[in-house]
């Protein structure tokens, strides 16, 4: 799967164009390959792991015209819009592109969209960023990871998830509390794979009798609970009124337990005695580590709005999600030097998640102050994710990929720019008119000057009122 995925993603890789010389014959390899009997094995089994990898890709969208709008997933959604559709969508239907559904202003044409999609579908479409060339071309990422990049654990992770693993307690031996060889040895244990006497005989040709219970085969139940050494220990350790409970059932219900042998593999001779003061020393570890100080400290600081400097602007950007109504919506201000106003914008947005409407409040802000020819400009918002990623230029996945693109690209258009992280308590105008794009009765409004309600806050922040926070240390 991870050559298949690299077929698809990295062009230029030497492997990859070694593959498509011998393998390709005529296909878009975006779409679909094809092995014949004569192929190599590896040909072979990327063929077959095909339609996982495509059922995993997500679609990036810059340009839009590269993507199919109905069979391709894109943006933040799990299934094509295909499923979602309320006419019939007939074969040259489904090779018109995203870009196809704009409007010539560049925004969404929801007029059209209004007659192919149901209500929840449209709303949607508005918390999606619409496909501009100054993007770039569209690009494609993986599902399973929060960045988008391929990894083995994500993908194996999500051919597995469907796998029912009849009730196996896979994430409590994960968790269990012990030495990473304990985990290890009990994982052994529930697979059957402890190297007894008769798993080993199925390949050295030995006897798969146990060396203590003639006769009886020496397999992982026998050893752990049914061997006569074994059983001596556990009328020692259990109760004698559960005894007998204890001593029924298979091994996947009797998993927990295990034989003890000393470092030179001889027959200790009072294994109750020193399973419990083992058990004592596991139970003192915590205290030994000092995990009792585990638990984070915190101190109370005093934060403020603070001025740009001079000849700069900054804009302040928040979102806001109301799962109750099912909307979400973001607004931004723009303030000069001094503190006063210099414009603001709200808009509402369809279902989506918090970061999202974090993003596209930093986005409409950024345009607003384009628009008003700011040429400095400080960027700053309460979402520490949202600045990492335009700061660091991490590489998001779908959900996010566009609207990051853009963020970026309005930022390199300004003279100069900052991008900076400011706690929520400082960041409350902001907030204010999130919560009003969340009630906003257009898509977006460009306020011309402060709603009243918004003053007060507008005065706090210029004579820099301090609000606590709570931080960890």
């Amino acid at each position: 799967m991870k050559m298949g995925w690299k077929i698809k993603n990295q062009a230029d890789n030497l492997c990859c164009q070694v593959l498509k010389g011998k393998y390709g014959r005529g296909y878009d390899w975006r779409r679909s390959i094809c092995a014949m009997n004569l192929d190599s094995i590896l040909w072979k089994e990327i063929d077959r792991v095909w339609p996982e990898i495509q059922k995993r890709q997500r679609r990036c969208i810059n340009d839009g015209r590269f993507t199919l709008f109905w069979s391709d997933i894109w943006g933040g959604r799990d299934s094509p819009l295909s499923g979602s559709s309320l006419v019939e969508i007939d074969e040259e239907a489904s090779q018109l592109t995203v870009a196809e559904f704009c409007g010539p202003d560049g925004t969404w044409d929801i007029g059209r969209l209004s007659t192919l999609l149901p209500d929840g579908e449209v709303r949607w479409l508005l918390s999606e960023v619409p496909p501009s060339g100054g993007r770039g071309a569209d690009r494609i990422c993986w599902s399973g990871s929060t960045n988008g990049c391929f990894s083995v654990k994500d993908a194996y992770r999500g051919l597995t998830c469907s796998v029912n693993t009849g009730g196996g307690p896979w994430k409590r031996i994960w968790r269990i509390d012990v030495p990473e060889r304990i985990r290890l040895f009990v994982w052994q244990v529930v697979h059957n794979k402890l190297l007894t006497r008769s798993y080993c005989s199925k390949w050295n040709g030995g006897s798969s009798s146990c060396h203590a219970c003639q006769g009886v085969a020496e397999d992982c139940l026998h050893v752990l609970r049914d061997c006569r050494h074994a059983m001596a220990l556990w009328r020692d350790l259990v109760k004698p009124s559960l005894l007998m409970d204890f001593l029924q059932g298979g091994l996947r219900d009797w998993w927990r337990n295990g034989d003890l042998h000393n470092c030179d593999h001889r027959r200790i001779s009072a294994p109750a005695v020193v399973v419990k003061s083992f058990l004592a020393e596991i139970t003192d570890v915590p205290d030994v580590l000092g995990s009792s100080d585990r638990t984070r400290r915190s101190e109370e600081i005093l934060v403020s709005w603070e001025k740009p400097d001079s000849g700069w602007v900054k804009v302040n950007s928040d979102g806001a999600v109301k799962l109750a109504i099912g909307s979400a919506g973001c607004g931004a201000i723009i303030r000069d030097e001094h503190g006063a106003w210099v414009g603001g914008v709200i808009r509402a947005l369809g279902r989506c998640s918090v970061l999202k409407a974090e993003c596209w409040g930093a986005l409409e802000g950024l345009r607003l102050a384009k628009d008003l020819n700011c040429r400095r400009v400080v960027l700053e918002s309460d979402s520490k994710t949202l600045v990492d990623g335009v700061i660091h230029v991490d590489i998001p996945g779908a959900e996010f990929s566009s609207l990051f693109c853009e963020i970026r690209c309005l930022l390199r258009g300004f003279d100069e720019f900052r991008v900076q992280h400011r706690w929520r308590q400082a960041n409350l105008c902001a907030d204010f008119l999130a919560d009003m794009g969340v009630r906003c009765s257009g898509v977006r409004d460009v306020l011309a000057g402060p709603p009243p309600e918004l003053s007060n806050l507008m005065i706090a922040d210029v004579a820099g009122t301090s609000m606590p926070r709570l931080v960890h240390l």
